[in-house]
């Protein structure tokens, strides 16, 4: 909108003709035409007449008028005064959404990069078996005759003869604890060996943090587009 068109309507608000209007400012009628049409602008002390007749709202003539007539009316310190301060409002908030976007950028960067380096995590199973229990006068011998028992895992054989007895004990642990190792129980002693063993690889990556810190880098590129486009 015009800044002449802006005072016309103005005048024609309160009915009042252009010689009413002028007489009432303090002006000459011829003056105020040119205004209205364009022809010229109004110099500080005009426009605080014409504001105390109008009433007019700076920060609504503001939003009202095209940019090219607010730049014919920065001589006027009132206008000035505020497009200044809308300018420093807006400054201040670009720069918060720029460091909105940078914050965001570098956690949501940070985040992806870490969760990408993660070493995946391997978990060990080691199957341990007893036959069954082994009294302290029997001799100890492993199930598998390939896998002889160390010496120092052999019970003194005083009844001349092993006992087998099939009392079968089972259990995984996550540590290996060698091929064979003696167990304390009611009764007497466990020989565990070891008869199998399985790997399992974990991954340590995080998939809700890996989708935030892309969504968090998303909000950052939407910040400095949105900062483009304001400037």
């Amino acid at each position: 909108m015009k800044f002449g068109d802006f005072l016309k309507v103005k005048r024609e608000n309160v009915g009042w003709t252009q010689p009413d209007a002028a007489a009432r400012a303090q002006i000459e009628q011829s003056y105020l035409s040119k205004l209205e049409t364009g022809k010229r602008y109004p110099s500080d002390d005009v426009f605080q007449k014409l504001a105390k007749l109008y009433a007019i709202d700076v920060a609504a003539l503001v939003q009202k008028l095209f940019a090219s007539e607010l730049d014919e009316l920065r001589e006027i310190r009132s206008v000035r005064t505020f497009i200044l301060a809308r300018q420093q409002r807006e400054t201040t908030i670009l720069r918060s959404w720029l460091l909105a976007g940078l914050f965001t950028l570098v956690v949501g960067s940070g985040l992806i990069v870490f969760q990408v380096s993660q070493d995946p995590t391997t978990d060990y199973v080691f199957w341990y078996r007893s036959e069954g229990v082994t009294k302290p006068n029997e001799r100890m011998e492993p199930s598998n005759s390939q896998l002889p028992a160390p010496a120092d895992l052999v019970a003194d054989k005083l009844s001349g003869q092993s006992t087998f007895k099939v009392e079968l004990s089972i259990f995984n642990v996550d540590q290996y604890r060698g091929w064979y190792f003696l167990k304390d129980v009611k009764g007497g002693t466990r020989l565990y060996q070891n008869v199998d063993s399985s790997r399992n690889v974990r991954s340590n990556r995080n998939k809700l943090l890996i989708a935030l810190g892309a969504a968090l880098i998303g909000g950052g590129l939407g910040c400095f587009h949105l900062c483009r486009r304001w400037a």
